[in-house]
C-alpha cells in the first residue's frame, strides 16, 4: 500500500531557493539590548544588490549581541574596501547557507568573494510537522514547514531512566534520526558550495566557529582554521591579544554565552581577509 503524501508536502518541497525568509535575524529569544538595523528583507545587512563580497552563516554571522560595525562581515568589508551583503541567518545550517548563496547569485549576480562561517555539522534542513519536534520548538501548531534543525540540541540534558515499553507517533526527530544524517547533508552542502563557486568563478573562503566542525572541514578547498579555536569557544577571555586595537571593549558582546563577542569577530575578520588575499 502506498501512503498518501501530505497535501502541503509537495508545495513545500518544490520551493525554489529564496531570500524571502521569515525572521532571518530574530533575536527575541535572548535578552539582548543590541539595536539591529535590518534591510528590507529582514537581514542584518546593507540593502541587497550587486556586491563584491557575500558573507554567509548562522547567528555568529548575524552577530547577535555585537554592534554592527564590530561584526566580522562589516570588518571584512572595511579591511578590504569591498561592498558586501550579509546573509547570516539565526539557526542556519550548511544546507541553508548553500541555498542562500545560490538564491543571491540568481537574484543579483555573482560576487567576487564568498566568505562562509559554518556552524556545527549536526544542523540540517528538513521538513517537519510543527507539532512533532516539540523538544526543539515548543510549537503545538499543526501543519508542515521547512526548518533548519539541530540534532544535537533536543537530546542535551535529557536522561532516560528506563526504556519505553512502546512508542507512539509523532516522534521527535532525535528519536528516529542519527547524527550521521545531519553530517551527511551538511558535508554534502559544503561540497556543493565549493563546486558552485568553482563553476561560477567566485573565490570561496571557509571557516567555522565550532570545534567539532573544524575537524570535519579540515582539508576542504578554501578552508582556513582559526588558531586557538577551542579556547575561543570555551574560554574566550583567556585569549590575551588585540588590547591595543580594542582596549577596554575587547570582550564586549556575548563572548561567554554561546555567541561571539567583538574580539572573536575581529579574529575571524582578520582570518577571512587573509584568505581573500
Amino acid at each position: 500500500m502506498i501512503k498518501k503524501i501530505h497535501p502541503k508536502a509537495t508545495e513545500s518541497i518544490a520551493l525554489e531557493f529564496s531570500l524571502d525568509i521569515e525572521s532571518p535575524t530574530k533575536s527575541v529569544f535572548i535578552e539582548d539590548p543590541t539595536h539591529y538595523n535590518l534591510n528590507s528583507k529582514g537581514f542584518r545587512s546593507p540593502e541587497f544588490g550587486p556586491r563584491e563580497l557575500l558573507t554567509v552563516g548562522c547567528s555568529q554571522t548575524v552577530g547577535l549581541g555585537v554592534d554592527e560595525e564590530d561584526i566580522w562581515p562589516a570588518l571584512v568589508s572595511d579591511l578590504t574596501g569591498m561592498s558586501y551583503a550579509n546573509l547570516g541567518i539565526v539557526g542556519n545550517s550548511a544546507q541553508g547557507m548553500f541555498e542562500n548563496v545560490v538564491a543571491y547569485v540568481k537574484a543579483y549576480g555573482p560576487p567576487k568573494v564568498v566568505c562562509a562561517l559554518y556552524p556545527g555539522m549536526y544542523r540540517f534542513k528538513t521538513m517537519l510537522r510543527k507539532d512533532a519536534n516539540v523538544a526543539l520548538y515548543h510549537d503545538k501548531a499543526k501543519g508542515l514547514e521547512v526548518k533548519n534543525v539541530n540534532l544535537s540540541f533536543a537530546s542535551e540534558g535529557l536522561e532516560v531512566e528506563k526504556s519505553v515499553e512502546y512508542a507512539k507517533r509523532p516522534f521527535n526527530l532525535n528519536d528516529v534520526l542519527s547524527y550521521e544524517v545531519g553530517l551527511y547533508q551538511s558535508l554534502s552542502a559544503v561540497n556543493s558550495l565549493i563546486e558552485f563557486c568553482n563553476v561560477a568563478d567566485i573565490k570561496l573562503v571557509l571557516s567555522t566557529w565550532e570545534p567539532d566542525a573544524n575537524e570535519l572541514l579540515k582539508g576542504k578547498y578554501g578552508f582556513i582554521e582559526l588558531e586557538n579555536l577551542s579556547k575561543f569557544f570555551y574560554t574566550p577571555t583567556e585569549v590575551d591579544c588585540h588590547v591595543q586595537k580594542l582596549g577596554d571593549t575587547k570582550h564586549v558582546g556575548r563572548d561567554s554565552s554561546g555567541h561571539m563577542g567583538s574580539h572573536q569577530h575581529l579574529h575571524f575578520a582578520e582570518l577571512f581577509v587573509g584568505g581573500i588575499k
